[in-house]
């Protein structure tokens, strides 16, 4: 006998609708400020109820991630390197975090340690490429530049002797 599937079955209307929604939003991190949501169709924060952050969080998805490091030179100018991760399977948002950490570290450690202002990542749902100009964007929204590099430390260091 030959087993039927429900033509309409709620649970799976409930994760088709659920993707379809967070195709907007990403979870940004960056070093140690908490992890928040971002609306990258309007390009500004997100707040989520929790039946949304549900939808992100607890519904596994193809999770395309960019692992990022804030820089800045000697000259004052910030710029960022990243590189991206594409899960092609479907993952629960917690399980990706090994990878990500990983793959960091090995980003950080390949950058000049003497620049490097902070650490980061952008996770999202969306098949959209994200740009290095946005992701930077989406890291000054949320404070992650407001910290010294190395060399920035060290040049207060000196203007503060030489003014003692």
């Amino acid at each position: 006998m030959k087993k039927r599937n429900k033509k309409y079955n709620p649970h799976r209307t409930a994760i088709h609708f659920a993707k379809s929604y967070t195709k907007n939003f990403a979870m940004v991190w960056a070093g140690t400020l908490d992890a928040k949501i971002y609306n990258i169709k309007n390009n500004s924060k997100a707040i989520l109820t929790q039946a949304k952050m549900d939808a992100l969080t607890k519904v596994a998805h193809k999770w395309q991630v960019h692992v990022a490091v804030l820089l800045r030179d000697n000259n004052g100018r910030d710029y960022i390197q990243t590189q991206e991760l594409r899960f092609t399977q479907e993952y629960y948002s917690e399980f990706i975090g090994d990878v990500i950490n990983e793959t960091m570290i090995d980003l950080r450690n390949s950058c000049n340690q003497q620049h490097i202002v902070n650490v980061g990542w952008v996770a999202t749902t969306s098949e959209k490429d994200i740009s290095n100009k946005a992701i930077s964007e989406m890291m000054t929204d949320f404070g992650a530049w407001d910290f010294l590099s190395p060399v920035e430390s060290s040049d207060l260091d000196k203007d503060e002797r030489e003014i003692a």
